[in-house]
């Protein structure tokens, strides 16, 4: 079963689980699945990750930094796509400039592996919850807050996100990931107003209670 289809199938098993409340033994019917299978969905939206060999490239070492400010670089100047580095020109820069002594294919890996984060597609029901912390209008929370996060929040969290997933092994974030992130990505991005403060509220309390339905 492809990673993403799994993703899916742990969707509609917890979905089914919270709306109709059925038992362990009719979800692994209904889904034709092992008790095994719906006892793991439940207890996680997330799959558990295929265990994959680690491997490390030891010749990108020294040169990482300098390759992620070059491709960000590009990101934030706009620079055309057909004008962005490839890894072709990547390697061959840091074998001329450098004195990079590894082989092509290290090169290539680790620029793909970057330009997947930003490429990765969401998984089911990744992105709604993503906006609502984006938006802070649930009740309870608007009177609590001066200043909110803006697009670029969104923009942070999602690409958080897809990191996370792809160091989990996963193709596609889920809503467990947006959960887990709202925290870190947009406590900096907010502000409390007077009367919040005073009553002890938190910044982690709002972002909190934005998330507490999606948990």
């Amino acid at each position: 079963m492809k990673e993403k289809s799994k993703v899916e199938l742990y969707e509609r098993i917890r979905r089914d689980r919270r709306l109709e409340e059925v038992s362990i033994r009719e979800l692994a019917r209904r889904h034709q699945v092992h008790r095994r299978t719906v006892r793991d969905a439940l207890e996680s939206a997330v799959p558990t990750p295929r265990k994959t060999a680690e491997r490390d490239a030891p010749a990108m070492g020294p040169h990482r930094d300098l390759v992620r400010g070059w491709l960000t670089a590009e990101i934030a100047d706009e620079v055309p796509v057909k004008q962005r580095h490839t890894a072709r020109r990547i390697f061959e820069r840091l074998r001329d400039e450098r004195g990079f002594d590894g082989c092509y294919s290290t090169v290539r890996d680790f620029v793909r592996s970057r330009r997947q984060v930003r490429r990765g597609g969401l998984g089911p029901r990744a992105r709604p919850p993503g906006r609502p912390p984006a938006r802070p209008g649930r009740p309870g929370v608007q009177r609590r807050v001066a200043g909110g996060p803006g697009p670029r929040a969104s923009q942070s969290l999602m690409l958080a996100c897809r990191a996370r997933a792809l160091l989990d092994g996963r193709l596609a974030p889920s809503v467990d990931d947006v959960v887990a992130l709202a925290a870190p990505v947009l406590r900096h991005r907010m502000a409390l107003t007077f009367a919040a403060r005073a009553d002890g509220v938190t910044l982690d309390d709002v972002i909190d209670r934005l998330c507490e339905p999606y948990r």
